[in-house]
């Protein structure tokens, strides 16, 4: 798991509306909240601070004074545009768990959940499942579009691998191979009907799955979904 802290920004109008004499803040996010309680206390938050709580867009807003003892106690720097990419997959993994029980492993022997930042299908426990069997790697082999011919035909995008400057760490995601299935019959789906990919390999995969504009999916395609024993 990861802390990251984006860059500080003005705030005047925020400030001035809320009578606060800071007009200067920086974004304090991490891949699990509970997590980021514990590093917030490490450098001095409150968790009264803790804002956005009741929905994907969770975090701390951090002084400059506060961001700088946030690197120092090891979080990692991040740009705007990646903290953006880290709320999409939040929200993505929300909307998943939404149709999913049941909820995060808070005894022992219940199963884990998957970090909010790797959206999943299937039960709580199958996105650790599925990553165990491909290796952490994607298992992309060419649906995305892409040869991979430099890593031998498959992805080589690792979970938690450096996803480049400014940019936070790769996350996986669980999802079926045939990205045409809806999301109500997927997350229907065991483990061993899931496989790894990567958020590129997934998009290119989703819109060369995609039928042509203009045409219609047979409608015996959608009713084989709906059967009652599928789950």
């Amino acid at each position: 798991m990861t802390v990251y802290v984006d860059g500080i920004a003005e705030y005047g109008d925020v400030a001035k509306r809320n009578g606060l004499r800071t007009t200067q803040w920086a974004h304090l996010v991490a891949d699990t909240a509970e997590e980021l309680h514990t590093f917030a206390e490490r450098i001095g938050l409150r968790r009264s601070w803790f804002q956005n709580a009741d929905n994907y867009r969770w975090h701390y807003d951090v002084t400059p004074a506060k961001r700088a003892a946030a690197i120092k106690a090891g979080a990692v720097e991040i740009d705007r545009r990646a903290l953006a990419e880290i709320m999409t997959q939040r929200r993505a993994g929300q909307q998943t768990a939404a149709t999913l029980s049941p909820p995060a492993s808070v005894l022992p022997g219940e199963p884990e959940r998957a970090p909010l930042a790797a959206p999943i299908f299937g039960n709580a426990g199958g996105w650790t499942v599925v990553m165990e069997r491909a290796g952490n790697c994607c298992q992309c082999t060419g649906q995305c579009g892409a040869t991979h011919r430099k890593t031998e035909g498959r992805c080589d995008a690792r979970h938690g691998a450096y996803g480049g400057k400014g940019h936070p760490p790769i996350r996986l995601e669980a999802a079926p191979e045939d990205l045409t299935i809806p999301e109500h019959a997927a997350a229907r789906m065991t483990p061993d009907q899931l496989m790894a990919w990567c958020a590129p390999c997934r998009s290119g995969a989703a819109k060369k799955a995609k039928p042509p504009q203009g045409k219609k999916i047979p409608a015996q395609s959608e009713a084989l979904f709906d059967m009652e024993g599928l789950g």
